[in-house]
């Protein structure tokens, strides 16, 4: 790891402004494509030490870990997450304080795995204080799909159908009466991404509807499986559904 190399994440920081300043669909997409992509700074303590040379710092073959964790008013327990060193130092302005470079994947794979009891983790949590539990953790993977002009996407029949998740669905959007047809399939995006795909018929909000539906589905993927949401009025989610019937038609 190169303890001298300076983080920034201006692209995240950017969306996350635009968001702030007006919620909608297109600004909630790219703000989370951001988070995707960009490197927090993670604060931990290293034992022992690492020797360093050249900005370079070399870990020992015992060497532990221990990511630190922040705790808020009510006790509640987050790994941080800075986005560079000026949030960094809004927590903690020892020159010496170690840390490790983590992506969105490692953040999620830590807590969903944790058995300490962390909630989630906090971006910037001296400054923009966006927290993301658990369950906004697996959202973020499952968020409204935005096919990119000329992209490469097939859609199919799951062979592994999740039958838990549909019948949960099945079991739960009868409470939303806006919806009228949800549809499920296969999508693969760049021959490598793949993901189930939820077709929805609605004439109800749908960031709405897809946050409630997401707080279901999730609980039933793994940490390998994503799920993406497509209104049926759109170009793909009528092409998405031709020739095939939904799981649940109210």
């Amino acid at each position: 790891m190169d303890i001298n190399q300076p983080l920034t994440n201006p692209d995240l920081i950017s969306s996350l402004v635009n968001l702030q300043k007006e919620y909608n669909q297109t600004n909630e997409h790219q703000f989370f494509k951001d988070m995707l992509e960009a490197k927090f700074l993670a604060p931990v303590i290293i034992n022992p030490s690492p020797n360093s040379k050249d900005g370079k710092a070399t870990l020992n073959e015992n060497t532990t870990l221990t990511l630190i964790n922040i705790t808020d008013v009510n006790g509640v327990n987050y790994l941080p997450a800075f986005t560079d060193w000026s949030e960094l130092r809004k927590w903690n302005q020892d020159d010496n304080i170690q840390t490790l470079i983590f992506t969105f994947k490692d953040y999620e794979k830590i807590i969903l795995e944790d058995t300490r009891g962390l909630n989630g983790f906090v971006l910037n949590p001296f400054g923009q204080n966006i927290i993301f539990g658990r369950e906004q953790i697996q959202s973020v993977n499952n968020s409204v799909i935005k096919v990119e002009k000329n992209e490469s996407v097939m859609l199919g029949i799951p062979k592994n159908y999740p039958i838990e998740m549909v019948e949960a669905l099945k079991d739960y959007l009868p409470k939303l009466s806006s919806v009228k047809k949800v549809y499920l399939m296969l999508m693969v995006r760049g021959e490598v991404d793949q993901s189930y795909l939820l077709v929805v018929d609605s004439n109800g909000n749908y960031n709405e509807i897809f946050e409630e539906m997401a707080e279901i589905a999730t609980k039933y993927l793994n940490l390998e499986e994503k799920l993406d949401f497509v209104p049926l009025n759109t170009g793909l989610g009528r092409s998405a559904v031709e020739d095939q019937k939904p799981f649940y038609s109210k």
